[in-house]
């Protein structure tokens, strides 16, 4: 539309709180915010505090569950490489006593140094005899046979009948000194007797070094400790931060160990020693008396912890004391301006009731130009009614057909007029129908040529492939028929018309009249050659009852029927009229996806398939009740007439064949009410709806065919039999 419409009440100024009230109220609530601007942070800095220490916690449980997978993964596969090897040795000297080791030393020394060269974490292995003597070496040849074992941890535990896997604790190698632990197994009894032992000497830097790699990886190296232990405590292999852990704190950690259950774990122990308090995840290495263990101090977690509280902080502080300055400044303003603000308000109640007085003259300007319009195109047909009317009562009856013409005439321009204000404000019932306009626009040819001058040429031109379209004929017809009265008036002297139809996909913003239209439509430009509009004429052409022609010669609801009509099928119209002269207005109907529907011909008045229907006919008021009545009984059907809608539903239990009903009804029962619950009761009724002005069929038109007032006989009968022939169908199709 042109023009929009605001409701208001007269003389009344909106509602505005005293000015101290809204100053208190707004002094209160900056004083909450400056407390707010103080509390919330430090309840958000409580909350993320407590939140992010959970989440600390969280991961450094991870991280060192994590270290501690990884160090298991790489060493029980050294391991197990290191017991294939004691396995092989046992193997090479299986049933072999002292002499006949010594015998073949050469070549036994050469095996076990090939299997060294593929194990970099061992620094030996060799083979002790029954004196503790070592006989066969893989690194010495010969072996050192002046050194005795028979101190050694392992070498005592086999010798006093032990047996199995035999981990020794940290030492010194006696041949070169190098730091080391064993892993041991006994040889082959002869007899039963004691016979020796196997061993591998094992290089503790090999593991050191891999430790501070993993260490350096997962950060705070200087409080993460790794080590490999036996099962009782005892330390094998250590990282560099594990070196202040005491034998005493040691046998804590075995504890801990041998109270758990399954292969892996995780504790938390106070070091008595130091005072530390430390996190400990452990695994235990497969077909090994020994676990690994990784750990972190509590307060490298509290360092981390607290360092990204430090952090909210360096940003929280400036921000909440920016926000509490601004709170506390704003209060101050808002203390000044509410002085001015008492001033202001009395000089904007005065202007707001001047600018109330205005629009109040705007729409009392609008609303007389409506009525005054309405009421003079009415008031012409209405003189040509009653004058004829009252003529045709003095009128011979030979004389009598004249003047019933002239009433049937003004009637029918008085119901276009009523279509065309329906058709404005969008409420007018309407029956679209997808046309083929190749076949639909030469039909409506025939009207428009009558309309038009002889010295006025008609062209048309329709694309071959213009897209089907989805409108109510009649008012399609309307529309083409103001815009081809207006283009006639427009050339008194004669010229051309044009009316051409192709297809045009819009995009949104294409039409400056419809911004938010888009999609594929037909495009039905209707063009003359006139003398044209002014840009202030055409900005209002489409308002209602807005002409530029003399009183007696045009109502001004013309184009605001084909605006109507465009936007009511979802489309748009808009004009142009460049300063060259002729005007070009364009409809754009969406495009149909729909197949066109063949055009239904009136049934011939003469045949009356359905003579002897007894109709059932709910109209309130009595003078169109009394002569649809007579257009029924003319037609040769029996009628029986109610006035409301509510009692009628009891009266449906007699036979009837139709049902026939107004839509707005008085007594809180609509004929639309009337026709679902009566569909309901008797699904085989056949149902005509009658409405002028009802917006809630419009969505209803589907399951209930409507008639449009005013109608004529021909059209009450094409009606009726339209109905009955459906519901004919439909019990044959049972």
């Amino acid at each position: 539309m042109r023009y929009s419409q605001k409701r208001h009440a007269a003389n009344q100024v909106p509602y505005r709180p005293s000015i101290a009230a809204d100053r208190r109220a707004a002094a209160r609530l900056l004083r909450l915010l400056s407390v707010a601007a103080i509390v919330l942070p430090l309840a958000v800095l409580a909350g993320g505090s407590a939140i992010a220490w959970r989440n600390q916690q969280r991961d450094t449980w991870d991280s060192t569950a994590r270290l501690t997978d990884l160090v298991y993964e790489c060493f029980s596969k050294l391991f197990e490489a290191q017991l294939l090897v004691l396995d092989e040795t046992q193997a090479l000297t299986d049933g072999l006593d002292d002499a006949a080791l010594q015998a073949g030393e050469a070549e036994l020394h050469q095996r076990l140094a090939t299997m060294l060269v593929h194990l970099p974490h061992v620094r030996d292995v060799f083979v002790v005899g029954r004196q503790a003597r070592v006989l066969v070496d893989g690194v010495t040849y010969p072996a050192p046979y002046r050194n005795d074992v028979g101190d050694r941890d392992y070498m005592q535990h086999f010798a006093a009948g032990g047996g199995g896997l035999f981990v020794s604790i940290h030492g010194a190698r006696k041949v070169d000194g190098l730091r080391d632990f064993t892993l041991a197994i006994p040889r082959s009894r002869q007899g039963g007797a004691y016979a020796g032992v196997i061993a591998a000497s094992v290089a503790p830097e090999f593991f050191e070094g891999y430790f501070r790699q993993a260490v350096l990886a997962y950060g705070a190296p200087a409080a993460r400790t790794i080590s490999i232990r036996r099962t009782d405590g005892a330390l094998l292999v250590r990282s560099g931060a594990d070196q202040a852990i005491s034998a005493a704190d040691a046998a804590v950690f075995a504890d801990r160990v041998r109270q758990a259950i399954g292969p892996s774990g995780r504790f938390e122990v106070a070091l008595a020693d130091t005072g530390q308090h430390r996190l400990v995840a452990w695994r235990r290495l497969p077909s090994v008396d020994m676990i690994v263990l990784t750990s972190i101090d509590r307060s490298a977690m509290l360092q981390t912890w607290a360092w990204s509280i430090v952090t909210q902080l360096y940003f929280g502080v400036p921000v909440t004391l920016a926000l509490f300055g601004i709170t506390l400044l704003a209060l101050r303003r808002t203390t000044q301006a509410a002085n001015a603000l008492e001033q202001a308000a009395v000089e904007m109640a005065r202007r707001e009731q001047a600018e109330e007085a205005v629009r109040q003259s705007q729409k009392m300007e609008a609303l007389g130009k409506l009525t005054g319009g309405v009421a003079h195109d009415f008031n012409n047909l209405l003189a040509v009614i009653l004058g004829s009317a009252e003529l045709a009562k003095q009128r011979p009856p030979e004389r009598v057909a004249r003047l019933l013409d002239n009433i049937l005439h003004a009637g029918q321009r008085a119901a276009t007029l009523t279509r065309q204000l329906l058709s404005f404000s969008r409420t007018q019932n309407v029956a679209p129908q997808v046309l083929d306009l190749q076949g639909e626009l030469p039909r409506m040819l025939e009207l428009l040529t009558s309309s038009l001058r002889c010295d006025i040429d008609l062209t048309l031109d329709i694309a071959g492939d213009a897209w089907p379209v989805k409108v109510d004929p009649g008012e399609f017809e309307i529309a083409l028929l103001n815009v081809a009265v207006n283009a006639r008036d427009a050339m008194p002297s004669g010229g051309r018309f044009t009316i051409a139809a192709t297809n045009r996909t819009v995009a949104r913003l294409d039409v400056a009249e419809a911004p938010a239209l888009a999609g594929d439509f037909v495009a039905i430009g209707l063009s003359d050659t006139g003398s044209g509009m002014t840009a202030e004429v055409a900005a209002r052409a489409f308002e209602p009852f807005f002409t530029t022609k003399d009183i007696g010669h045009g109502t001004g609801l013309g184009l605001s029927q084909v605006y109507g009509f465009a936007r009511q099928a979802g489309g748009a119209a808009t004009i142009d009229s460049p300063p060259r002269g002729g005007t070009r207005i364009t409809l754009l109907l969406p495009r149909s996806a729909h197949p066109p529907q063949p055009q239904a011909t009136d049934p011939p008045m003469a045949a009356q398939p359905h003579a002897g229907l007894r109709v059932l006919l709910v109209e309130d008021n009595a003078e169109v009740a009394a002569i649809t009545s007579e257009m029924l009984h003319s037609l040769g059907w029996q009628v029986v007439v109610a006035e409301r809608a509510r009692p009628t539903l009891e009266r449906l239990a007699e036979r009837f064949d139709l049902l026939l009903s107004d839509v707005v009804m008085p007594d809180g029962m609509s004929g639309l009410e009337l026709a679902h619950a009566a569909r309901i009761r008797w699904p085989d009724l056949p149902i005509l709806l009658v409405s002028g002005y009802s917006q809630a069929v419009a969505t209803d038109q589907a399951a209930f065919p409507v008639l449009r007032k005013p109608f004529s006989l021909d059209q009450l009968a094409q009606a009726v039999h339209q109905v009955m022939g459906e519901h004919l169908a439909v019990t044959a199709g049972r």
